[in-house]
Order: structure tokens, then C-alpha cells, then sequence
């Protein structure tokens, strides 16, 4: 099934190429003829319109067929203005769609993203307008949008903020969202009816009912488009529609995945009218990271393609692309081709326009450097050979990390154990815990779960808690650092807990506090809590229900107060959050895993499983924190520069690619 889909994906790409080479100069009268080395194509999509075409999105599928959507009707607002779809594999814009009618309310700002799993999304809004009373929707695809589910409403949000939009979430209100590395989608949104205001919405699980919403201070901005500053997707940066014609473009950026957001700036570029940007680093094995943004300079025409490397300071690279009468509202996207798809209202709103741009023109990046294996400047015989050395190679198991030194180990429980009341720790001196009943403190032996990450594990039920032996010494050598890793898949039923359960909490009769940890809190964060009652609390705001409920998870936290002065977590190997520590955890005096258990008596009871539970009385490196959650190996793709796609096998993938640039030498 695999290589079928792959197939029918490259048969997609190809029908693309002779539809390229078609209609490559069908518009010779064009302004775009000007540009005709960096235009490809152009085209109306839909074949009909209606009088008035605007606010148009576009997406690949999973296997490449292309999908555009927009508003149409008599006028905008209008109670006939509908939602409408179009559809191209490789032979042509189908004739358009309607998908929804607005049941004689207007609908407005459709916006279609393909997640990298599951079905194609279509966001749109419904009923009232842009000041207030639209409800923000979307409906769902599986058939590379011939098909739809019905009218999805996003869920309602607690924040008055969104109150003059029947309290619910917006979703992207014009541009594509983000997909982060953990499968949420950050989307871009604002409001307009306390003046222009912006604001992000992050979705996870399946994009329709769990969003969460990020508010950015400052005003007079709205239609936030992102930029991708690193690998990690750590720094994003969002330019966003300013209000008035010409104006300074308004950012806003995050340094932490999108969880939080700098105050709205500007930068020096003057752009009007609705904006869209892309981020591509993947035309070259330079992998130079480049951003490109469609813009009107001021008022709706013309319309400029401009590019940067830094999101800040920008070179007009199309200084007319199409300058007749209202070329405004772009939407831009990279497919898997690599090449640029451009859609936006054309000529008053009359039609709606797609262009494809080649980026390697546009940006002056040597074509045959993706095939090139060997370097030699020209993609020939040496290259032929090294694809076929790695022909069909596929991922293999490599040593990742450095084991920690087993002589900062202080606790090590495994939870193999299938019966009984006690957890065996392996580690020397051993401090075995007592597993036992939370209100009652007597010994549980119904605790034990087979299905544990690595063999065994302990299912918290709410009434169990493991208890270390003799804590006082367990924990004497635990002083100005500290690291606690474990696996814990929490109880999707339950979390997030509304009762703030604990997965393991250390303190003394005086001091509850001193380390202990929520994954999640009742909001939805990981926190690790250390040193004494709210002194030393790191968040990690960016976590989604993925990475604390029904499956597996890896987390190190870390405390050093003296030498680097930090406190992290980790997830899954990777750190996602930081701060500042000033302040030790030494002195703990009682120990409990699976509840936090106050000296006042109050329990906080984790409903979920835990594996492999370690303490150590140093701050684990970053290669040892990788070394455990990977237990020493990690499935590595093919080792060669023929894996052009960077997945787990050399394949038609990496020919097709390959056979496209045969002889081609290097600019």
C-alpha cells in the first residue's frame, strides 16, 4: 500500500509537469510574462465564479492533488455568499463545489491545511461578519475535498474576549495555520470588534475541540501569517495586516513553540490589504532557510513577492506580479514538489488567480544541488552510483547519548514486578518503596500493570502511592541538584486532573514543596515545582494532551542551583522549558510517587501509568537525558545523500527527484 500511494503521488507530480509545460505561456499578454522564468503557470481555478471572489486558500493532499477554496456570492457580506471548492490532481481545475451555502447567513475567510495526518481541514466562518457574530467552523475531508462533513462549530472559550463571537474560537481567520512538532496546529486569528486585535489558537487532538488561546498585546493589527526561525520551532515570528494602506507590517514573535508572544512591533516593510508568507529551507542540501511573502505595497494592487532571510529586512524579488484592479488577499504555500503555489482575488474580485513560482529562480539557489550527491557540479554517473549504493537502504538502530554515571543514581525502580507490595530498587543502596493504598496507607498489591512501556509498569488509580523507604537517607545526598525521569502515560479519562494529581512529590513537615511536579495541572501545563511554595516554578506551557495522556511519554526534570542556576524539563528527550533556579531541594524528609501527600494530610492523587522511575543527585546533561529516553539506540533514516526526502528509505522517491535534475548543472 505504501508504494502504491507513493505512485500515485509521483503520478500526480508528473501529470503536473506536462499541465506546466501546457500552459506555461498561455498568458504571454500578461504582466507575468515579464517574469517568465520565475511564473511556471497561471490560471483561473473553478472554471464559474460568482459576481463577487475573494479570501481565497490552498493545500496539497497527501497525495499531491491540489485543493482551493473561497467565498462567492453577489457582494461580500451578502446572505448568498457561500463557500466553494476546486480541485486539480494533475489534469485540471474540477468545476467548483459549493460547500457551504450559509443557510441565509454569510459565510466568510475560508482556510484549508492539510495536517501531516488525517483528513484535510477547512476552516471557515459563519453567519455575522468580521466586527462580530461570525462562528468559527470547519468541516473535514478524506477524499481530497470532493467530499465534507458537516458544519463542525469550534468550541466555546471561557474569555469574555471572544464574546461578540458567540463566545467561540475563530480558528485561522485568513492564513494557513502551523503545524508544530507535536501535531498541534497554531493558527493565526484576530478580532475586530474591539478595534483590530490578534491573537493565536492553538488545536490539538483532531483540530475540531481542543484549542487553547494565546493573546498578544497591542493593537491595530489583525491576520497573523508565520515564519519558522529554526529546526525546533521554537522561534516564530508572525507578521500580521496592519491597519490602513502602506503601513509599517506589525510582528509579533515566540521564543518558546508558540506558547507565549512579544508585545506587536513593526518592521520597516509597508505592506496593505491581506499578507501570506511561507518558510522553505529544503530546496538544496545548503538547506539555506528562506522566507517569501506575498503583499500589496499599499491599497489592492500590485501585487509584490518579496523575500528575506531573517523576517526583517526584505528584498522585493517581484516588484509587479499582477497589477490590474484589486490583485489583493494571496495566499502562498510550498508543495511537495518544492515549487510555490500562489491564489489570490483577481481583477475586482472577478475571479481567483493561480500562479506557480519557481523558487530556485526567485531566490537564485543552484537547481542541481539536491541530486548533485557527488559535488562535482553537474548530476551525472557518480551520483547514479551513489543512489544505487543506497538503493532501498532503509532506517537502522544507532547509539544516541551518553550513559549517566550510575554513581550519581540514587532510586531506580523498574515497576516489573507483578505482584506483591513492594517496588525493588536497583540501584545501591537499594530503597525499596511500599506500594500502597493512599487513604489508608496499608499495602496494595493490585497495583501492577503488564502493559507498561518497557515490560512492567504501576497503573495509579487515584488510591495508590508508592512510598521510599527511609527517605530521610534516600535523599541526604540530594542537595543542590537533582534529576527525576520517568514514563508515565496518563488516564485520558481523567486528564487533565481537575485535582491537580501529583506523579511524584518530595518535601518536609515545614516545607510541602520542595519538588514535585503536575503532568499535567488542571490548565493543561507541565510544572515542576522546586525549592519552597511558588519560588521556583518552570512551565511548560506548550504541551499539548498527546504528550500526557493515552500513550507514552518520556520526562527528566532538572534542578542546579549552583553551578548553571537552571531548572529544565524534558520531553521525550528534548528540552522544551527553562528557567532560572536559585534554590536547592536538599533536606527531603518523605517521598511518595503516584501522590503528592501534604504534612496537612491532603492528597493529590495521579490517575495514569509510571515506568522507570530514576532520581539523581546531579543535573543530568542533555546526552544523558537523550541516552535515557532512548535507552541508548535511536532509529536512524539511511546515511547517504540520496535520502532526499529525509524519510526512513532510498526509494522512487529519491529517484524521481533525482531523474529530474539528470545532467543539470549546477548555476
Amino acid at each position: 500500500m505504501r508504494k502504491r500511494g507513493m505512485m500515485k503521488k509521483q503520478s500526480v507530480l508528473l501529470n503536473w509537469l506536462i499541465l506546466v509545460l501546457t500552459i506555461e505561456f498561455a498568458f504571454s499578454a500578461n504582466v507575468l510574462a515579464a517574469n517568465n522564468e520565475l511564473i511556471l503557470s497561471e490560471e483561473f481555478v473553478g472554471n464559474n465564479f460568482s459576481s463577487f471572489n475573494h479570501s481565497s486558500s490552498i493545500a496539497e493532499t497527501h497525495d499531491g492533488t491540489l485543493v482551493v477554496t473561497w467565498y462567492g456570492g453577489s457582494s461580500e457580506g451578502a446572505d448568498d455568499v457561500s463557500i466553494w471548492v476546486s480541485t486539480n490532481d494533475g489534469n485540471g481545475w474540477t468545476p467548483r463545489i459549493e460547500v457551504c451555502d450559509g443557510g441565509g447567513d454569510a459565510t466568510w475567510n475560508p482556510v484549508l491545511f492539510q495536517p501531516a495526518s488525517g483528513p484535510l481541514l477547512l476552516y471557515y466562518k459563519y453567519g455575522g461578519s468580521f466586527s462580530g457574530g461570525w462562528e468559527g467552523s470547519v468541516r473535514t475531508s478524506s477524499d481530497n475535498g470532493q467530499t465534507w462533513s458537516a458544519r463542525i462549530p469550534l468550541p466555546v472559550s471561557t474569555d469574555p474576549y471572544l464574546s461578540a463571537y458567540n463566545s467561540r474560537f475563530v480558528g485561522p481567520v485568513k492564513n494557513k495555520p502551523l503545524e508544530l512538532p507535536d501535531g498541534s496546529l497554531l493558527c493565526g486569528s484576530s478580532t475586530e470588534h474591539d478595534g483590530w486585535q490578534v491573537h493565536m489558537e492553538i488545536a490539538g487532538g483532531d483540530y475540531t475541540s481542543d484549542y487553547q488561546l494565546k493573546r498578544v498585546s497591542g493593537n491595530d493589527a489583525i491576520q497573523p501569517t508565520f515564519l519558522v526561525h529554526d529546526d525546533n520551532y521554537q522561534t516564530i515570528q508572525a507578521l500580521c495586516r496592519a491597519r490602513g494602506s502602506g503601513e509599517p507590517t506589525k510582528v509579533t514573535w515566540s521564543y518558546d513553540g508558540g506558547s507565549s508572544w512579544t508585545s506587536l512591533s513593526t518592521i520597516s516593510l509597508e505592506t496593505s490589504k491581506g499578507i501570506d508568507a511561507v518558510t522553505i529551507n529544503n530546496l538544496n542540501k545548503e538547506r539555506n532557510r528562506w522566507h517569501i511573502l506575498a503583499y500589496n505595497p499599499s491599497g489592492r494592487q500590485p501585487l509584490r513577492i518579496a523575500t528575506s532571510s531573517d523576517g526583517v529586512n526584505w528584498n522585493v524579488a517581484i516588484s509587479d506580479l499582477d497589477s490590474g484592479s484589486d490583485m489583493d488577499y494571496p495566499a502562498i504555500i510550498q508543495t511537495s514538489d518544492k515549487m510555490l503555489h500562489l491564489l489570490y482575488s483577481y481583477a475586482d474580485h472577478s475571479k481567483i488567480k493561480h500562479v506557480v513560482i519557481d523558487p530556485y529562480v526567485l531566490l537564485g539557489e543552484p537547481v542541481c544541488v539536491p541530486a548533485d550527491f557527488s559535488g562535482n557540479n553537474v548530476v551525472d554517473a557518480c551520483d547514479l552510483s551513489i543512489l544505487s549504493d543506497g538503493w532501498l537502504k532503509s532506517s537502522s538502530y544507532v547509539p544516541v547519548g551518553t550513559k549517566p554515571d550510575s554513581n550519581y543514581l540514587v532510586i531506580h525502580y523498574n515497576f516489573d514486578e507483578t505482584s506483591g507490595s513492594t517496588a525493588y530498587d536497583s540501584s545501591a543502596p537499594a530503597y525499596d518503596g511500599a506500594v500502597q493504598v493512599v487513604s489508608t496507607g496499608s499495602p496494595k498489591t493490585n497495583a501492577w500493570d503488564s502493559g507498561g512501556q518497557d515490560a512492567g509498569c504501576i497503573n495509579f488509580d487515584g488510591n495508590t502511592k508508592v512510598s521510599v523507604s527511609s527517605a530521610s537517607t534516600a535523599f541526604a545526598s540530594v542537595n543542590s541538584a537533582v534529576s527525576v525521569s520517568l514514563w508515565i502515560n496518563g488516564n485520558a479519562a481523567v486528564q487533565p486532573d481537575p485535582g491537580w494529581g501529583m506523579p511524584f512529590h518530595g518535601g518536609t513537615p515545614t516545607n510541602d514543596r520542595l519538588l514535585h511536579t503536575h503532568i499535567p495541572t488542571k490548565d493543561g501545563d507541565v510544572m515542576l515545582e522546586s525549592g519552597s511554595y511558588n519560588a521556583q516554578r518552570l512551565f511548560w506551557n506548550g504541551s499539548s494532551p498527546s504528550d500526557w495522556e493515552g500513550q507514552w511519554n518520556h520526562y527528566t526534570f532538572t534542578v542546579d542551583s549552583t553551578i548553571e542556576n537552571k531548572v529544565r524539563i524534558y520531553h521525550n528527550g528534548v528540552k522544551v522549558a527553562e528557567g532560572a533556579a536559585s534554590l536547592g531541594v536538599g533536606g527531603i524528609q518523605s517521598f511518595s510517587i503516584g501522590a503528592g501527600i501534604f504534612a496537612s494530610g491532603t492528597a493529590y492523587e495521579y490517575f495514569g501509568k509510571i515506568d522507570d522511575f530514576r532520581i539523581y543527585n546531579s543535573a543530568l546533561s542533555a546526552d544523558d537525558i537523550l541516552y535515557i529516553a532512548n535507552d541508548g539506540v535511536m532509529l536512524i533514516g539511511p546515511d547517504s545523500p540520496a535520502n532526499l526526502y529525509d524519510d526512513d528509505i532510498i526509494d522512487g522517491k529519491d529517484f524521481a527527484e533525482f531523474a529530474l535534475y539528470w545532467l543539470n548543472r549546477c548555476d
